[in-house]
């Protein structure tokens, strides 16, 4: 009787281990794939007219006719949690149009990727 109790304490115990170490190798993972990737810089004179002509030419390759692309005017500042300014600024478009539901949908993934860019290993 004390053997069987032993071990499925021991039992336990290895599982609180397996599942902290599942805990840190998922954290790390995330780390890591969180370092491979960067924003693009746009600080530049029109990153809004650069990104309405960028999604206008995307919904065209796509086949959707009638996308219109209006920046709106200003930025926000992004908030962080310890109450400091972020460096990063939050800059709005609207996008309006008509098309079948994949189509915008593979158009709003396509704008979602080109953003994002991935630094060589």
């Amino acid at each position: 009787m004390i053997v069987i109790v032993c071990a499925a304490a021991f039992h336990a115990e290895a599982q609180t281990t397996l599942d902290e170490l599942k805990k840190q190798v998922f954290e790390a993972e995330l780390a890591l794939a969180k370092s491979r990737f960067t924003l693009r810089d746009c600080s530049a004179a029109a990153p809004a007219t650069e990104l309405a002509d960028l999604i206008k030419a995307q919904a065209t390759k796509i086949g959707l006719k009638t996308v219109a692309v209006q920046p709106v005017e200003g930025s926000e500042t992004i908030a962080i949690e310890n109450g400091h300014d972020s460096p990063l600024r939050l800059n709005r478009i609207d996008i309006s149009g008509r098309g079948p539901f994949e189509d915008v949908d593979h158009l709003l993934r396509r704008i979602a990727m080109q953003r994002v860019e991935l630094r060589p290993p």
